[in-house]
């Protein structure tokens, strides 16, 4: 068993500091966490109430690399705090340690970012651990006055109390939360799909009003499968979060029943008439909906759901008693002491899991046409897609092959489908609101049975690097202010060619044509000695020499003065992005050049 370091000995003198802090128990080593804990007890002047006490007993889990490494505060499980509280994981007792499972949040929203020079914590040997155990007693204070969750700090839901591999999926937004507020239904049935391509993920399809009403979800193309498989599920809406004090989510349906949000509604007759008018539906979930804010103390903006994975009633014996068969199942499922099989439900609307950063309203929301799947076209529709763009059409009539695969997105599941449709497949696997769809067909093809297709989009996007395209754009887009886009890289992607035209009466295939040509002259001679590499054996089948990690850099150092440029209303230029090299072929940055 290893010895507690010179830093771990350092930050235990240096907790005699704390007036609060009484050493219990030395440190132990648990070798399956690969950590030391410590026992102490924290004495503090706390207003008297049911909850916290005036000592309360605690284990710190220190991670064996202290300073560095993970830092958790369990309450004991003799005299530590037995509820759960906001900013504190579900309290239950450890099935193998000493104390219970509700590691409360003691650092920053900032240490989420994994960076120590984002967050006000200490790194230092003898200040880290003291800074855990000092806000450890202003956690406890402020939890024994009730004041873990003050008004303009982010709105938390509680934890679940077990964890489940399955996850249901549901959307809402402002526009759903009015009409939740505006009819009177308050329970009935929603239509549940399973995702085609993870059987563990469940999503709400429409949730059933009165008058054969309904909340439609409106997903994107991947979860809108007519072919999904479908069950039901019991949804009702309740005037608040079914929590028990302080703030935990019941562990029975008995705790379940007695919470305020659910005793108010009488939630258990609700579900009894509920499953007596199911009829034949195939009932596997229930769905507890209330209205939250974006943070404490705020007006409530949307409704948030608590999924519960429901258990199958024995089939009826006879249609004569089965309200008392229904009844009596019922009676097993919630008796005192079941447990309560919780779900991960989620909201999956735009706004929510966009959060980490989208485009610009304009771009998110336009209509894209991206003429081209290859290495540039299936790049560069990724970026814009997880930045938040949600319709796209893709032309394309080639096929995917294993010498794809060092420079596209695609994988070896889409060799020999046709791009377009494998990378349309692909993108709608990305975000649960896509809509990607595809033309397995060339321009060319396409406008011949559709000569009015640029019409219904705002974007138009070539990266196919071919003359023939532009000229075919050009002639269709005259005299119109739709924003057309050229993507094509230079030998061995030294340079990206972003060629951007927003303007009317601009012959945009001569336009291009004379902003580019002084740049392909410089690119034949800067390569006139080049040997192209081959695919296969023989000469007949020389590639483009470019690696992905160049196409990606620069396609992503257009994207950026992209967006800034776009919203102009008059627009006609070619931007260069250029790799630099010093004297010795060292790589030393970007540079753009515009005009």
């Amino acid at each position: 068993m290893p010895e507690p370091s010179q830093e771990l000995r350092l930050a235990r003198r240096q907790l005699a500091t704390i007036a609060e802090f009484t050493l219990l128990d030395d440190f132990h080593w648990q070798a399956a966490l690969d950590s030391w804990s410590l026992r102490f007890a924290l004495r503090c002047q706390v207003p008297a109430n049911e909850f916290v006490s005036t000592v309360t007993n605690w284990y710190a889990v220190i991670a064996h690399s202290y300073p560095w490494g993970k830092i958790k505060i369990y309450p004991d499980k003799v005299d530590g705090i037995t509820h759960t509280f906001p900013h504190q994981d579900y309290n239950r007792p450890s099935e193998k340690y000493p104390w219970r499972e509700g590691d409360i949040c003691v650092q920053t929203s900032l240490i989420k970012w994994g960076r120590t020079d984002l967050t006000e914590e200490p790194y230092g040997a003898a200040e880290r651990l003291h800074w855990h155990i000092q806000r450890s007693v202003e956690w406890v204070v402020t939890a024994a006055s009730g004041q873990l969750a003050p008004a303009g700090d982010p709105f938390e839901l509680p934890q679940l109390p077990n964890q489940n591999v399955i996850k249901l999926a549901f959307n809402e937004d402002g526009g759903g939360f009015e009409q939740w507020s505006q009819g009177p239904s308050k329970s009935g049935f929603c239509r549940i799909k399973n995702m085609p391509s993870n059987a563990a993920i469940y999503f709400v399809d429409a949730f059933e009003l009165e008058k054969d009403r309904e909340i439609a979800s409106n997903w994107g193309s991947l979860l809108s499968q007519k072919e999904t498989q479908k069950c039901d599920a019991i949804w009702v809406k309740l005037g608040g979060i079914p929590v028990m004090a302080p703030w935990q989510l019941p562990e029975t349906w008995q705790e379940l029943f007695s919470t305020d949000a659910c005793r108010v509604g009488d939630l258990k007759n609700v579900l009894v008439n509920l499953y007596l008018k199911s009829k034949k539906r195939n009932l596997q979930f229930l769905l507890l909906g209330f209205s939250i804010p974006e943070t404490n103390g705020a007006l409530h903006t949307r409704m948030q759901w608590l999924s519960i994975r429901l258990k199958t009633l024995p089939r009826l014996k006879s249609f004569i008693h089965a309200e008392s068969q229904i009844k009596q199942g019922l009676a097993i499922q919630f008796a005192n002491g079941k447990k309560i099989d919780w779900v991960l439900s989620e909201n999956w609307n735009k706004e929510q899991v966009t959060a980490r950063g989208v485009l610009s309203d304009d771009l998110v929301n336009g209509n894209i046409l991206l003429i081209g799947a290859g290495a540039i076209g299936s790049q560069f529709a990724e970026l814009l897609i997880r930045l938040g763009c949600k319709n796209i059409l893709i032309v394309d009539d080639d096929v995917v092959n294993i010498g794809n695969m060092s420079r596209h997105t695609l994988t070896l599941s889409s060799i020999q489908r046709f791009k377009a449709e494998a990378l349309a497949t692909h993108l709608n696997e990305v975000f649960p609101f896509v809509n990607a769809s595809f033309e397995r067909r060339s321009l060319a093809s396409l406008l011949k049975v559709k000569p009015e297709i640029f019409g219904e989009f705002q974007i138009v996007i070539d990266a196919t690097g071919s003359d023939g395209v532009i000229h075919l754009v050009s002639e269709r887009l005259y005299n119109k202010q739709q924003l057309f886009v050229s993507l094509s890289s230079g030998i061995q992607a030294r340079r990206l060619f972003g060629y951007v035209c927003k303007q009317k009466a601009v012959n945009i295939a001569a336009d291009f044509r004379n902003r580019i040509t002084p740049w392909l002259k410089k690119e034949r001679a800067e390569n006139a000695n080049l040997k192209l590499p081959r695919e296969g054996i023989g000469c007949w089948h020389p590639v483009f020499p470019a690696r992905i990690d160049d196409i990606n850099m620069l396609l992503c150092t257009f994207l950026k003065r992209f967006e800034v440029k776009h919203s102009q209303n008059e627009l006609s230029e070619l931007i260069v992005v250029e790799k630099n090299y010093n004297e010795n072929g060292v790589f030393t940055g970007i540079r753009l050049i515009e005009g």
